[in-house]
This record gives structure tokens, sequence and C-alpha cells, in this order.
């Protein structure tokens, strides 16, 4: 993954009992703004800064009306990187 690219996230829970919602969020904590979708199959499109680098996780849990102890809830962990940067000298003059 590339700093600066765009992640789509999809999560479809099936047949999991009824929710009002998911939460995405991100580790490290603030490198995305935390977000709520409302309607399944719920979807997020994520902007990953130009200056990040490192393990970015991406975390969703599901909300439901009545807190429960162990909401529905998954985690997937991206390495991302800087981009490629291209160096280039001018020719040297051999003598």
């Amino acid at each position: 993954m590339l700093a600066g690219s765009t992640i789509k996230v999809e999560i479809d829970l099936g047949e999991t009992s009824p929710l009002f919602g998911v939460l995405l969020s991100s580790s490290p904590a603030g490198l995305i703004e935390a977000q709520l979708d409302s309607s399944s199959p719920f979807k997020w499109s994520i902007k990953i800064p130009e200056h990040f680098h490192g393990p970015l996780t991406l975390r969703a849990v599901g909300r439901r009306y009545i807190p429960v102890p162990n909401p529905p809830k998954t985690t997937r962990t991206f390495i991302v990187v800087l981009p490629a940067i291209s160096i280039s000298a001018p020719p040297s003059t051999a003598y």
C-alpha cells in the first residue's frame, strides 16, 4: 500500500443479528477520523496521508442499540510505504 493512496473498505455482515452501524477506526489512533456507517453493506473510502508510512491497522466494530460484551469485529493491518523516488544525475564527462 502506498502513502497517499485510497483504500476502499466494504463489510457485509450477512446474517449477523441487527446492528445500527459499524464503526471504522485506525491504529495509530487519529490517523483517520473514526467513521460510523449505518447502512449495510458498510462502505468507506479511506485516504492514507501522503506523509505516513509503517503499519496501519483498520478496525471495524459492529454497534448495537443495546451494548453487548463481544460485538462483531474485524481487524486488518497493512504496511504503508512511501512512493519510490527517482534520482538522476547528469552524465559524467570522462577526461
